[in-house]
């Protein structure tokens, strides 16, 4: 057992730089884009401390992950990749305020087929296909409601698609509480920005505490 928890975090942590890595070369490059969807520079969302809290997040979920998942380092890797994933989105979004779409299709459709490689029927479960569905179906229901409601959106689509990826891994039933814990985590930030005298930030990505939403859940799911 103790060989398996070392060789996951031999290589989990290589993969961890990585994926920091390219989430400042990714953001480099959408900044361009981010520019025309929020209108200039100064707008763009940028939230502080962006690779302290990945370095945080992404540690203390592979120690998690490492306690709390039985199985070999090989059972182990699909769960490290989904977490390197997620962390990207999460990074690219604190970075520029986008989640590029390659990315959140690519974590629906790993997450379905990881569920039919493990499926007798290699079939997903339905409630891995429902929760990718109505992961993105019920944000934009609640988009088109507010639009109507205020004129403008009450999340973005991307954290609609980051959010049905979500469910293609953990399944329809984990959705609920992963929003519950995403909403929570981005208050105690948004507090922590103006008890630091930093005011108000104007807008907070959701992307990061989706990610903190969604891995919490995964290793509580495991307990």
């Amino acid at each position: 057992m103790l060989s398996d928890v070392f060789v996951t975090w031999l290589w989990a942590l290589p993969l961890g730089g990585l994926v920091a890595l390219t989430a400042q070369r990714c953001s480099v490059r959408l900044m361009q884009e981010a520019v025309l969807v929020y209108g200039a520079p100064s707008h763009c969302p940028k939230m502080r401390g962006a690779y302290v809290w990945f370095a945080v997040w992404y540690v203390v979920n592979i120690a998690g992950l490492t306690t709390v998942v039985p199985g070999s380092a090989f059972a182990l890797a699909p769960w490290v990749l989904w977490l390197a994933v997620l962390g990207l989105l999460g990074l690219i979004d604190a970075n520029t305020g986008l989640l590029p779409n390659e990315l959140n299709l690519l974590m629906m459709i790993a997450g379905l087929a990881w569920h039919a490689m493990t499926n007798d029927t290699w079939l997903p479960a339905a409630n891995y296909a429902w929760g990718m569905v109505l992961g993105w179906l019920l944000p934009w229901l609640l988009n088109d409601l507010h639009e109507r409601w205020r004129g403008t959106l009450a999340i973005g689509q991307g954290d609609a698609k980051l959010l049905a990826g979500i469910g293609a891994w953990l399944g329809l039933q984990s959705l609920p509480l992963v929003w519950v814990i995403a909403c929570l985590a981005m208050l105690v930030y948004t507090a922590l920005v103006v008890l630091a005298g930093h005011g108000r930030p104007a807008y907070v990505t959701f992307g990061p505490f989706l990610a903190v939403g969604a891995s919490t859940v995964m290793l509580l799911n495991h307990v």
